[in-house]
């Protein structure tokens, strides 16, 4: 249910901003707006290892799968989405 209402949210959100910006803008936005929320998320959850999290980034598997997700998946897919 929520993906749902989530999705409708972003639907009618995304067409009325359309008229405004660029499909590239409103992908770029929603990504720095997921980065930023989901990086605070992470370092609240190991905030007594914060270490952890700037070291993770160390790892080529870790950085793989951050590309992958962030990018390929995400990044092209809501650019397709907001075209």
């Amino acid at each position: 249910m929520g993906a749902v209402i989530s999705s409708v949210i972003f639907n009618i959100s995304s067409r009325k901003i359309s008229k405004e910006f660029t499909a590239f803008e409103r992908t770029y936005a929603m990504t720095v707006i997921g980065l930023i929320v989901f990086l605070s998320i992470s370092f609240v959850e190991n905030i007594e290892n914060t270490i952890a999290v700037v070291s993770s980034f160390l790892s080529p598997r870790f950085c793989g799968a951050v590309v992958y997700l962030g990018f390929m998946s995400s990044v092209i897919a809501f650019l397709l989405l907001n075209y």
